[in-house]
């Protein structure tokens, strides 16, 4: 799982954690003020951890880099470019929202970032499947021109067809590669999505 990794990250990063007895933190996820004026710093700073770490949740990097490499590109607060996968048509929309509010609170001035209560109401506004999870193994996948198709096996014996616009990934699906997804009518077989690989 994604949240595994994180956490697992965050206690090998050399760097995560000064000595200066001043800053206290995970230095890919602290913003411009905790790093340069860090008895200025307040409330707004975690709105710009919430930023860096839901982009890191969502493409699996830290948004200016790892370690003391981190700290130029957050001095500069210049947002990275949006990874390819945010394109993928199913995910589109709703990648779109999330990556408006990553945008929001990577500010750089902390004046600019939403407070605790707006950015509540922008997470409001993302809507998404609610739709009972299950898990399931791939079976079968074409991953040949425009076909990009497979089925996965379910743990009640069924299949369950998928496209690979569904599969929420940078890597390729593959066979017998474990899968958390939600299952739709479909015809002839029900339908997964979204489909997110499981470690």
């Amino acid at each position: 799982m994604v949240e595994d990794k994180f956490n697992s990250e965050l206690q090998q990063v050399e760097s995560s954690i000064t000595t200066s007895k001043t800053i206290v933190g995970a230095i890919p996820f602290m913003s411009p003020e905790l790093i340069q004026t860090p008895k200025e710093a307040n409330k707004s700073s975690d709105i710009w951890a919430i930023g860096a770490i839901l982009y890191y949740l969502m493409t699996g990097k830290y948004p200016f880099g790892n370690g003391l490499n981190a700290v130029i590109g957050i001095s500069t607060a210049k947002l990275p470019v949006k990874p390819s996968l945010f394109e993928k048509t199913q995910f589109k929309g709703l990648c779109n929202q999330l990556w408006e509010i990553i945008g929001m609170c990577l500010q750089k001035e902390p004046k600019s970032r939403p407070t605790a209560n707006e950015l509540v109401r922008e997470f409001s506004k993302v809507c998404y499947s609610l739709s009972e999870r299950q898990t399931g193994q791939i079976k079968s996948f074409i991953g040949h021109n425009n076909k990009n198709r497979g089925f996965i096996s379910c743990q009640d014996g069924n299949e369950v067809f998928f496209h690979i616009d569904s599969f929420y990934s940078y890597k390729e699906p593959s066979i017998g590669m474990k899968v958390n997804f939600a299952q739709f009518d479909g015809e002839p077989k029900p339908r997964a999505f979204p489909l997110l690989p499981i470690k």
